[in-house]
């Protein structure tokens, strides 16, 4: 079964929105949790990112860290050029 939970929220500073308890459980989106945000249009879309734990050797694990670090380096660079020019 579907669920659909409309709810209005604010975006704060730095666009920090919190999420509602309703939707948190809803969703099982947790503190510490990661998520997924797409923008679809004029739609933001936010999702849980479902886990999955695999064995992996300390290279393995050290390089697929450095990935993500430089992958969010470089999406925290992009929305400041957006928000520039917004």
């Amino acid at each position: 079964m579907v669920h659909q939970l409309v709810i209005i929220s604010k975006v704060g500073r730095k666009g920090v929105v919190v999420l509602p308890k309703a939707i948190r459980e809803l969703t099982g989106i947790h503190e510490r949790s990661l998520v997924i945000i797409e923008a679809d249009g004029d739609k933001v879309v936010i999702r849980p990112l479902r886990v999955v734990r695999a064995k992996a050797s300390k290279k393995a694990r050290y390089e697929l860290e450095k990935s993500l670090r430089e992958d969010y380096v470089l999406e925290e660079e992009k929305a400041e050029r957006l928000a520039r020019r917004g």
